[in-house]
C-alpha cells in the first residue's frame, strides 16, 4: 500500500496579537453537552473497579478498542471485560478526579485525566491507586465510544490520597518532558494506529499546549486546511507525495475555532516531497497533500 509518513509539529507564532493555539482552541466549552456526556461515561468507567459493572465497558468501548495498560501491554475490549469479571480485588470506591476534553473535528475527541480506586487491604486499611490516562473517542452512527486508551499509574503506597491526586494532576498538565521514541517503536505504533477517518491515522507524542508533535500516516490525499494562528512544520520520514501550499481553499468550512478545511486548493504552488524533506508552513497558509505516490 502506498503511504507517506509525516512528522508534524504545531508551533506558536513568535509575534502578533494574542494567538489562539490549535490545542487550546479545541478545548471543550463548560456548557458543551457532548463533552459533559463523555466525561460522565469516563466517570462510570472509573467506578467499575468497585462496581464490577461490565455493562459499562460493553457500552463505552468500541469493538475494535485497543488499550495499553500500566505495564505497557495491549488489551482488547473482551480482555478488559474478562479481567473485571475474574477480579478478586476489593475496592471500596472508584472516582474520577480530573478530566479534560478536546475535540478534533465533529466526531473525534481526546480525553485525559486522573482517576483513583481505593482498595481495602487485608488488614482493613485503605490504599488508593491513582492513574493518569488518555482516551480517544470516536462518534460512529451517532454513538460515541472509546477506540484507544493509554494508562499510567502515578502513585506510591506512602503517598496520601491528596498528595497522589496533586502529583497525578501535575503529571497530566506537565509542559516539559524528554520524549524518546525508538524508530522501530514509532513505525510499529503508527502502522497499528486506528484510522479515525479513511486513509489517515496518527499518534500524538506531545500534547502540551501550545505545542503538539504527532506522527501522521496518510495512504490517500485528505482535505486541504488552514491553521489561522499556528505554524505547522512537516518532516517526511517515509514515502512521498505532492504538497500544495498557498492559494485559497476550495469550499472552505471552519471546523473549529481558527481551523479551516476544504476540498482542495485553488491557485497554490505544488511541489514533490519525499524522505527527509522539511516544510515550514506559516500560520494562515493553505496546505494540502494532493497526491500520495
Amino acid at each position: 500500500m502506498r503511504a507517506m509518513l509525516i512528522a508534524i509539529l504545531l508551533l506558536v507564532p513568535r509575534c502578533g496579537s494574542a494567538p489562539l493555539f490549535a490545542q487550546t482552541a479545541n478545548q471543550s466549552k463548560p456548557n458543551d453537552e457532548v463533552a459533559s456526556s463523555l466525561a460522565d461515561m469516563e466517570r462510570q468507567w472509573a467506578e467499575v473497579c468497585a462496581t464490577h459493572d461490565t455493562s459499562v465497558l460493553e457500552r463505552i468501548l468500541a469493538d475494535d478498542f485497543v488499550g495499553t495498560n500500566t505495564e505497557g501491554k495491549h488489551y482488547t475490549k473482551s480482555e478488559d471485560i474478562e479481567k473485571i469479571r475474574r477480579s478478586t480485588k476489593k475496592y471500596k470506591s472508584g472516582r474520577l478526579d480530573d478530566v479534560k476534553v478536546r475535540f478534533y473535528g465533529s466526531n473525534i475527541a481526546v480525553l485525559h485525566g486522573v482517576e483513583t480506586c481505593v482498595r481495602e487491604t487485608n488488614d482493613g486499611k485503605e490504599e488508593p491507586e491513582t492513574a493518569v490516562w488518555t482516551d480517544t473517542w470516536i462518534e460512529r452512527n451517532g454513538v460515541w465510544q472509546i477506540v484507544a486508551a493509554q494508562d499510567a499509574i502515578y502513585q506510591t503506597s506512602t503517598q496520601s490520597s491528596s498528595e497522589t491526586q496533586r502529583a497525578a494532576s501535575a503529571a497530566v498538565d506537565r509542559t516539559s518532558e524528554v520524549v524518546f521514541v525508538p524508530a522501530k517503536q514509532l513505525l510499529s505504533e503508527i502502522r497499528k494506529a486506528p484510522e479515525p477517518r479513511p486513509s489517515i491515522s496518527w499518534v500524538d507524542y506531545l500534547d502540551t499546549p501550545p505545542y503538539t508533535a504527532s506522527v501522521i500516516r496518510r495512504t490517500a490525499p485528505d482535505r486541504s486546511e488552514v491553521h489561522k494562528d499556528v505554524t505547522e512544520v512537516q518532516y517526511v520520514i517515509e514515502g512521498s507525495g505532492n504538497l500544495v501550499t498557498g492559494g485559497s481553499l476550495l469550499e472552505a468550512v471552519e471546523t473549529e475555532s481558527g481551523e479551516l478545511r476544504g476540498r482542495g486548493i485553488i491557485g497554490g504552488k505544488e511541489r514533490s516531497v519525499a524522505l527527509g524533506d522539511l516544510i515550514v508552513i506559516p500560520a494562515g497558509t493553505p496546505h494540502w497533500i494532493r497526491k500520495i505516490g
